[in-house]
């Protein structure tokens, strides 16, 4: 199919893009602003960069010709390849990897303007360490989700980071202080130890609670470039610029989801809010390709997630309910997302106590301030593990790609390729497929692909805090157990 080629700096945070809720959770939204007697009516508005002015060109069927596709489509220009880890913490911490990236823009019927609400990031060396990194996907959503995505991809690696020096540069002048020796010299980074697993999680969790907290003052996601504005004084009417200069902009029923894939010590912490997903290709002794979910959706199908919610107060139901077409019940069940599609449609959604608002299909996320106080938060589920030989995939998406694919035929799909690139084209390819299929709108798809070679191959003993640990996990966290591996023998073998 084809995309367009990134022109910039493969390793900066580039990208935006959106997700469409229901016509009737948008109506619902309208009716919490407007009932908000110092509040007037948001009006977003986009950025030139945003909005094609031509109608997109369509095919029998009301969906994107190919040429359309491609037009909305950026991936990377080359494979990339880095090395992760450190070579002071011992060889099995290295991890060579090579990944791509790609980010479509969706197609609404209905707002055939609407932009790009994905966003995703891809920062080497980050804190200063050149071993480490960060791969992370952003899906926006609500009237300035795309703003909020965008975001929260300049915002999370850089709180991150910041946290990541605070506590290594403390752990290495605090115990020279203790002792009264010279601390002069001491903010050389190369002389900081390097983290715990406990301590590196800590760090990430204040990265996504600042990040959240920063979202929530809206001049930080409200104001315009000056640029742009000039930019849109020069081309356009007084009125336009000054309603891009003053419109609005904040977080109340926006937001986005946010999840990361973090390498420090040579090893990997994944940490999540929403619905966007990780997964690890591990090979089996058997020859077969285990995908493996380092995340869980947030979402009220979830019933640890639902119940949380509902000691804030929160109000869980769905659209069908909301409209009186159904009968309020509670029995949402306890989904794995990823093993089984969903095809209900019309999953449950969290609401104000006798609101009609906000109306979110997540438990977790970066901004949304009205949904907050009801429980929606951005505190991410966290997961280390240290990778081993057996694996040799990653894959971390928007729910643009899992909406109708499994996480099976998604790994299956990475597998046949023969780099990041092709596997990124591929995943897209297929994911857009079924949403021609399924929907007369396709959403948002980001995807980042990274293929790894790591040579630790651990003993029966050295299997605790490896990705080993969770092919024998017995949560439904890690799929239906058809798709865990084998169990082994004495000897350790399947």
């Amino acid at each position: 199919m084809g995309c367009t080629q990134s022109k910039g700096d493969d390793l900066a945070v580039i990208g935006k893009s959106a997700r469409q809720t229901s016509k009737n959770v948008e109506r619902a939204q309208a009716m919490y602003t407007n009932s908000n007697n110092n509040q007037k009516t948001d009006v977003a508005t986009y950025s030139s960069d945003d909005i094609e002015t031509l109608q997109p060109q369509l095919n029998s069927n009301g969906h994107l010709v190919e040429e359309e596709v491609v037009k909305r489509t950026t991936c990377s220009k080359k494979v990339e390849t880095a090395t992760l880890g450190n070579h002071d913490e011992g060889p099995h911490t290295i991890t060579e990897i090579k990944y791509a990236y790609l980010t479509q823009r969706g197609f609404y019927p209905d707002n055939t303007s609407k932009p790009n609400q994905d966003a995703y990031s891809i920062t080497l060396g980050l804190g200063g360490e050149e071993g480490d990194a960060m791969f992370a996907v952003y899906d926006g959503h609500g009237s300035h989700g795309h703003d909020c995505a965008i975001f929260a991809k300049k915002q999370l690696p850089k709180s991150v980071a910041k946290f990541v020096r605070q506590k290594r540069s403390q752990q290495h002048i605090q115990p020279l202080k203790a002792e009264g020796k010279s601390t002069k010299g001491a903010w050389n980074p190369k002389l900081w130890p390097m983290l715990d697993d406990q301590t590196y999680e800590d760090c990430c969790r204040k990265g996504f609670l600042e990040t959240n907290k920063l979202m929530h003052d809206k001049q930080n996601v409200s104001a315009k470039s000056w640029f742009c504005c000039c930019l849109h004084r020069a081309l356009s009417s007084l009125y336009a610029y000054l309603l891009l200069c003053y419109s609005k902009l904040d977080d109340k029923l926006s937001g986005t989801t946010a999840v990361s894939v973090n390498f420090h010590k040579g090893r990997m912490t994944v940490c999540n809010v929403g619905d966007s997903r990780v997964l690890l290709g591990h090979r089996l002794q058997n020859g077969s390709m285990l995908p493996i979910p380092l995340t869980r959706d947030q979402t009220p199908f979830r019933k640890d997630e639902r119940e949380r919610v509902k000691t804030y107060g929160a109000e869980i139901k769905s659209i069908d309910q909301l409209d009186g077409k159904e009968l309020m019940h509670d029995d949402w069940g306890d989904m794995v997302h990823g093993a089984n599609i969903n095809e209900r449609g019309d999953p449950p959604r969290i609401f104000l106590k006798g609101k009609n608002f906000p109306g979110t299909a997540f438990t977790r996320s970066i901004g949304d301030s009205v949904a907050e106080d009801i429980g929606v938060i951005s505190d991410p589920e966290v997961v280390t593990k240290a990778l081993t030989e057996s694996d040799e995939y990653l894959v971390i998406a928007t729910d643009g790609v899992f909406e109708f694919l499994t996480n099976k035929q998604v790994m299956e799909i990475v597998e046949e390729c023969s780099d990041p690139i092709k596997a990124c084209e591929a995943v897209h390819q297929a994911a857009y497929k079924k949403w021609e299929v399924h929907e007369h709108r396709t959403d948002d798809i980001t995807v980042i692909v990274c293929f790894l070679t790591n040579q630790f191959r651990p003993t029966a003993e050295e299997e605790n805090g490896t990705t080993r640990e969770l092919i024998r996990a017995e949560a439904t966290t890690y799929g239906t157990p058809s798709m865990r591996a084998p169990k082994e023998n004495a000897n350790g073998k399947a």
